[in-house]
């Protein structure tokens, strides 16, 4: 529960998850709010904002003079083929952008984003539950907080079960390890979603073979997840 987690200070949250739904209410990515989702890359300088601007190449590029971090170009192109000056206007670029975001292949783009966002998230809720597993495995029989008790027992049952097994066996769940991610973003023009390192912004079914920003960034929260764990027995509740 919640107040398991919050009894031992675990969280861990990319995003916040009230924000990441109002940009995205479905975990495909479709239906994304382009306002808001705009709003929130230009007005949050964290590193997922900058991971996202990492993956519109023709409207961000690395700044030199701040630590490499994504920002808008000084000149970019909008839909209609007018050169929009930045360094005159960021509101104008950031219009001109939502405009790219509205059709193809700015649309599937969006998608794409909002679908690894929300595996992301999934990572996020389970790496806490992972966090908290492993705690209450160290504690259990020394005292566990009482609002743990119920998770803390499952966790007893567990050890039982295995009592060879270290603490850390218990790290890993169905989506670090590939059981239960979001696949394929069915329902919009997007075929690939970035679980798989595959970038497909074509509606009619060509894909790139270079992954995008996103699904680097996804990419290595598994591996840091796992990294974390791996070197022991893979337990899963």
């Amino acid at each position: 529960s919640q107040q398991c987690l919050d009894a031992y200070s675990i969280k861990s949250q990319s995003m916040d998850p009230t924000t990441l739904n109002g940009m995205f209410p479905n975990t495909n990515g479709s239906g994304g709010n382009i306002g808001s989702f705009a709003n929130y890359v230009r007005f949050n300088s964290d590193s997922t904002s900058n991971t996202i601007k990492a993956s519109y190449a023709i409207f961000f590029e690395q700044d030199e003079k701040n630590n490499n971090l994504y920002a808008l170009k000084d000149k970019v192109v909008g839909v209609d083929g007018t050169s929009v000056d930045c360094s005159a206007s960021q509101s104008n670029c950031y219009n001109a952008w939502k405009e790219y975001l509205a059709v193809e292949p700015g649309l599937s783009e969006m998608a794409q984003s909002g679908c690894t966002l929300h595996n992301l998230g999934a990572l996020d809720r389970e790496k806490e539950q992972s966090l908290i597993r492993i705690r209450l495995c160290q504690e259990v029989g020394s005292g566990v907080d009482a609002t743990c008790n119920g998770l803390a027992m499952e966790v007893q049952a567990k050890m039982d079960e295995n009592p060879n097994k270290f603490c850390s066996a218990y790290g890993l769940g169905p989506v670090s390890t590939g059981k239960n991610q979001i696949q394929g973003c069915t329902g919009t023009t997007v075929n690939h979603c970035s679980t798989n390192g595959s970038v497909n912004h074509n509606p009619n079914g060509g894909s790139s073979s270079a992954p995008s920003a996103m699904a680097f960034f996804g990419k290595m929260w598994i591996v840091g997840l796992v990294t974390a764990v791996v070197s022991f027995t893979i337990g899963e509740f």
